[in-house]
């Protein structure tokens, strides 16, 4: 929709009819003005200026102080258009980001649409840089390795932080806010993993001696995809897109009983689309372990 209050002047000085619910203004030689209820106090000698052959040799022009009425009668008006009208809706969004197989059953799109949630353009370009510029100077003085304690991770680096800046810690909370109720308390310890572009993270599930039923991850340089396959049932498989600047939260059956990994650069497709991987950091929270939480001997690490 036009900028009405910013183009008045413009549209005053051309043959436009403007017609913004059941207001019309029309300017048509400079001769006759039709504007709304609120305008038409102005005198007919204003509406209908007197033909001159001065007029006639110049492009046509409207009273400036009803230029001014028109401008603020129109700026009065609500937008033709709501914000709201254009947003996709959630269950639209998350079910574009997650594409389950076709040997899927109903009971795995039920659990995991439930368990598993991607919040797209969490934050934005100036957000990210902040954390970037955050924890740059602490991962680039370490090396990519190739070899993990439990074979789960290959091409990273990665360190532990507790103490954030004013603006990192600002953003961090918004993300705390989003993963975890008021009864999951969250570790003091946020981890940041640097995946290199050839790096991948190999398929596990995070013990349970370490932390609770909530992960949450947020993406930061990098596109990716993360697979998600039933530890039981491994024809259940479901993948879900996870966009820069995005977090994703994973809770409850998805956390338990599905391994999670993140593909490298030769699998990594989306419904049959390639999806560019670069560097990729991701800041990781955990919530501490509950008597809820399943036995450790009945999780994968």
């Amino acid at each position: 929709m036009l900028r009405i209050g910013r183009e008045c002047y413009k549209l005053c000085r051309r043959r436009v009819c403007v017609d913004a619910e059941k207001m019309s203004v029309l300017v048509s030689d400079g001769n006759t003005v039709c504007a709304p209820s609120s305008v038409r106090g102005v005198s007919r000698a204003c509406r209908t200026p007197h033909a001159s052959p001065w007029r006639s040799r110049h492009r046509p022009q409207a009273p400036r102080h009803l230029q001014r009425l028109i401008q603020r009668s129109l700026a009065s008006l609500p937008p033709l258009e709501t914000r709201e009208s254009q947003k996709t809706p959630v269950a639209d969004v998350e079910h574009e980001l997650l594409h389950f197989h076709p040997s899927c059953k109903a009971e795995t799109r039920t659990s995991v649409s439930s368990n598993f949630t991607v919040l797209t353009n969490f934050i934005t370009e100036a957000e990210e840089e902040v954390l970037k510029r955050e924890v740059d100077p602490h991962l680039t003085r370490l090396k990519y390795e190739f070899d993990h304690w439990d074979d789960a991770i290959h091409g990273f680096r990665e360190i532990e932080r507790s103490r954030w800046t004013k603006q990192a810690s600002l953003i961090l909370a918004r993300v705390c806010k989003s993963a975890f109720p008021d009864s999951g308390k969250k570790l003091p310890q946020t981890h940041v993993l640097d995946l290199a572009k050839s790096g991948v993270i190999k398929p596990h599930v995070d013990s349970v001696r370490f932390c609770g039923n909530i992960i949450c991850g947020l993406c930061l340089l990098s596109d990716a995809v993360m697979r998600l396959r039933h530890v039981e049932q491994k024809d259940q498989v479901v993948d879900a897109l996870l966009k820069r600047r995005s977090l994703y939260i994973m809770r409850d059956d998805a956390r338990y009983n599905y391994t999670h990994e993140v593909l490298g650069e030769e699998e990594s497709f989306f419904k049959g689309e390639p999806v560019v991987k670069e560097r990729r950091v991701s800041i990781v929270s955990r919530n501490e372990p509950t008597e809820q939480s399943p036995a450790a001997s009945t999780t994968h690490s």
